[in-house]
């Protein structure tokens, strides 16, 4: 049994809880408006966090890391208007959780203008076959799979099972992270409650309060891929907290969406770690196209972990992170390609120039450029259409005088995708998915190969 990581966060809103479950560690809060202009677009009643923490088993390795993350995560959603609540029980089973979620749903999830946020963390599971690919949540008393493989499935929770929990909420905004090992299958679920659409990051700086946030939704993040692994560090957790802070405010409009938020979490750890993040959203006749709120949080002078000056690169070298966030953001790290299309259009060499400009600045920093094609296609026909994508922006970066040892070219055809929900139509995942990524490594990595994390 291989040790892995996982975390799971629901945002949506609503009241005090106090059952033999739960400890609520704050009052709840006064309501929360939105304004821009002068006018109120999105109102919250109230804002409720439930935390679910297992970091100890019986027979899978302990998460240290947990309880600094959760004291990390609490301190940042108290300062945000969260009442917080959490389970009494340290090793929580499946029956525990259960219960837990259900009764916070029904008590906190019932009322429209709520906006509520839970948090699953612990390990994740995926047992992988043709004929199932589903991700579990891990309770304290869960066996090695590999041992007693029954026991295992009737004492794990499925991620399926937990999205039946969470589909009573009447919440105007819900928000859900998956912080754990293979957590992406779970927008490969054949759930007929769970059907997900993909978020177009492009649209992100064109968002505007009132726009989309006033709609509801429900939001999905997950650490990776269905065949990812996630570390014992949760960098979902690292990166949502960073996002607060504002780093994630791509249209500067001083609040950030969980549309933002995502894209950020997602853009960050690829660059960094090498991992693949999924988002979007979960369709319902009642849900569509909507945003959650959430406000910049000002620096916290008594938090004693303050956020890391420098980003350390894959290879070693370091960038001032907030170097790195303007690139994120403010520049950006993809374009995504027409279909059956390896051409850059004027707009998109703008985007490649200002990745020429960004590494000029930092003359000790080389690149990856990361050509991904959609679904559609034989594998040797995308491998080829994407090694001309990569082709196509090596040569804007070559104009821009960025000499060819600087940077390197990789060609994954649809090995990664970063939609999985394509299925090989010409439709929103196949377009998310024909992308050009820009990412900053270490010279070392263009010399020797840092293609891997």
């Amino acid at each position: 049994m291989s040790s892995c990581r996982a975390a799971a966060l629901f945002t949506l809103a609503g009241i005090a809880i106090g059952t033999s479950f739960w400890q609520v560690r704050a009052q709840a809060h006064d309501p929360i408006a939105f304004k821009t202009d002068g006018l109120t677009v999105v109102h919250y009643s109230g804002s409720y966090a439930l935390l679910i923490p297992v970091s100890t088993y019986d027979q899978w390795p302990e998460l240290k890391s947990i309880p600094g993350e959760m004291q990390r995560l609490s301190s940042a959603l108290l300062r945000s208007g969260f009442d917080i609540s959490s389970l009494h029980e340290t090793r929580p089973t499946k029956r525990d959780i259960e219960l837990a979620v259900k009764e916070f749903v029904q008590k906190a999830g019932q009322t429209k203008d709520n906006r509520i946020f839970i948090v699953f963390t612990g390990h994740g599971y995926s047992f992988k076959n043709e004929a199932e690919e589903a991700g579990y949540f891990i309770p304290a008393d869960t066996p090695d799979p590999d041992i007693n493989p029954d026991l295992f499935r009737d004492r794990a929770i499925p991620v399926e099972k937990i999205l039946e929990w969470i589909k009573p909420i009447q919440s105007k905004h819900v928000l859900v992270i998956f912080d754990d090992c293979y957590s992406g299958a779970i927008f490969q679920t054949r759930n007929k409650a769970a059907q997900f659409e993909s978020v177009l990051d492009r649209e992100i700086r064109q968002t505007r309060l009132g726009n989309s946030t006033n709609k509801i939704t429900r939001q999905f993040i997950t650490a990776g891929d269905s065949t990812e692994t996630a570390p014992a560090h949760s960098l979902v957790m690292e990166y949502f907290l960073e996002a607060l802070s504002g780093a994630a405010d791509f249209n500067k409009d001083g609040y950030l969406t969980g549309t933002e938020i995502s894209l950020f979490i997602q853009e960050k750890a690829h660059i960094l770690s090498g991992m693949n993040p999924q988002f979007g959203e979960m369709q319902s006749k009642q849900a569509k196209t909507g945003n959650i709120l959430f406000s910049i949080l000002p620096p916290d002078e008594e938090e004693s972990e303050k956020p890391p000056e420098l980003a350390r690169l894959r290879g070693g070298q370091t960038v001032a992170m907030e170097d790195l966030n303007h690139l994120i953001v403010d520049i950006g790290v993809r374009v995504h390609y027409e279909y059956d299309h390896s051409n850059l259009q004027p707009a998109q060499i703008a985007v490649v120039k200002q990745w020429a400009n960004w590494m000029e600045q930092h003359p000790n920093v080389g690149a990856l450029l990361e050509a991904h094609m959609a679904a559609n296609g034989t594998r040797e026909y995308d491998l080829g259409l994407a090694e001309r994508e990569a082709d196509a922006g090596a040569s804007v970066l070559r104009s821009e005088q960025i000499p060819s040892s600087r940077f390197v070219t990789v060609s994954y055809g649809k090995e990664r995708l970063a939609d999985q929900k394509d299925t090989g139509a010409n439709n929103m995942a196949a377009y998310l998915n024909r992308r050009l990524l820009f990412v900053p490594v270490s010279q070392y990595c263009v010399e020797v190969s840092c293609r891997e994390p």
